[in-house]
């Protein structure tokens, strides 16, 4: 204890305040940084956004309110734009540093630039980190303009609505009042058949999956075939909306007539419903599978049962058959009746002109008795 209070003693008034300064220094950059490595390199990654507005340097960068990082720098960028130029290009390339507390981020994150302040003013990037599914970017990854959003400035909301604009919502709630007072009555009366409606869409929907697998992803396939053919001929699907309008006029131009088919409806189906019902109890059953427990066996399944004998030896009838064409075919050949018929189409058309000279000189000749002698 002596010893240090004789060196505290030795030492100068300058050297004592120097060491009071560093002491000082050392102690404020802790406070302001958390006692951070000043020597480590910090996490660094890149978004590249539409438009960066007002973002500057050293701007927060935050997840769920809290600072986690900041802007370093924010330069011009066209990554992912068709015109590599930038004539027409406002996207920017914001570099951000993050801190340990802002860390894991996942390369599905996403970047939203927004203000502090309602629509304008005091900018910061608002970071969701991703999902742990994803993988984990590394220092200096790039994220694409797709995974970042632009602010909305204040001129913006008021440039959306123009007086043409304007005009065209007031029409389009005009006529949304009108078709809601008007059809309101019609929509209330259709409520009592969603639960049918719903419960048999659901049915087709379930169908919709196939019963082998890549079913569904076979009919997405042709689908995307059928498509394709459209819009490979765009005058073609043009025709078939000018057909569809077409029609749309005639049956409103056959309201009354259409009305009264529709009311006709339910006694139709009220007729046809047994018709389907006899139909499916004749077609829900066949010869080859037993009968579900609610089908009995009809007389489609009688008349099949019937068939089976037949069909059975319907093949040794075939090849038994089969020696008797061979020789047929063999007959008309040309060298047999093929070669007579030939020959006969020369000596017909003269016996029939003998024929047709002789009848005149028989009917002349005179006719004789002949005496048949008796035994």
């Amino acid at each position: 204890m002596n010893r240090l209070l004789r060196a505290i003693k030795r030492i100068s008034p300058f050297k004592a305040g120097l060491i009071g300064v560093i002491v000082l220094i050392v102690v404020c950059y802790g406070i302001f940084t958390k006692f951070a490595n000043p020597f480590a390199s910090p996490f660094t990654i890149h978004a590249v956004v539409a438009n960066a507005n007002q973002l500057r340097p050293d701007s927060l960068v935050r997840i769920a309110g809290v600072n986690v990082g900041k802007v370093t720098s924010v330069s011009p960028s066209c990554r992912g734009f068709a015109d590599p130029t930038g004539s027409r290009c406002q996207a920017a390339e914001v570099n951000m540093t993050i801190d340990n507390n802002g860390l894991p981020i996942h390369k599905d994150a996403t970047f939203w630039i927004r203000p502090r302040i309602f629509l304008e003013g005091n900018f910061y990037v608002e970071l969701q980190p991703g999902t742990p599914q994803a993988p984990v970017a590394p220092n200096g990854f790039v994220f694409p303009i797709q995974q970042t959003r632009a602010p909305v400035q204040f001129d913006q909301v008021l440039t959306s609505l123009q007086s043409d604009t304007r005009a065209n919502l007031q029409t389009l709630l005009q006529q949304y009042g009108l078709a809601v007072k008007e059809g309101g009555p019609a929509f209330n009366q259709s409520i009592t058949y969603w639960a049918p409606a719903y419960k048999y869409g659901s049915q087709v929907a379930h169908d919709a999956l196939g019963t082998q697998p890549n079913d569904l992803s076979g009919w997405i396939d042709q689908a995307g075939v059928v498509n394709g053919a459209l819009s490979a001929h765009p005058q073609n699907l043009k025709n078939l909306i000018t057909n569809l309008d077409t029609t749309a006029l005639a049956f409103a131009r056959q309201e009354s007539a259409l009305s009264s088919a529709v009311a006709e409806l339910p006694r139709t189906l009220q007729v046809a419903v047994p018709a389907l019902n006899a139909l499916e109890t004749a077609l829900c059953t066949s010869a080859a599978q037993p009968a579900p427990p609610n089908c009995a066996p009809g007389p489609l399944r009688q008349f099949a049962r019937a068939l089976i004998p037949g069909a059975q030896t319907l093949a040794p009838t075939i090849d038994a058959s089969l020696p008797f064409f061979t020789q047929l075919r063999l007959l008309v050949s040309p060298s047999e009746l093929g070669g007579l018929t030939n020959d006969l189409s020369f000596t017909i058309p003269a016996l029939a002109k003998l024929d047709a000279e002789s009848t005149p000189f028989l009917k002349k000749s005179p006719r004789r008795a002949v005496s048949i002698p008796r035994s």
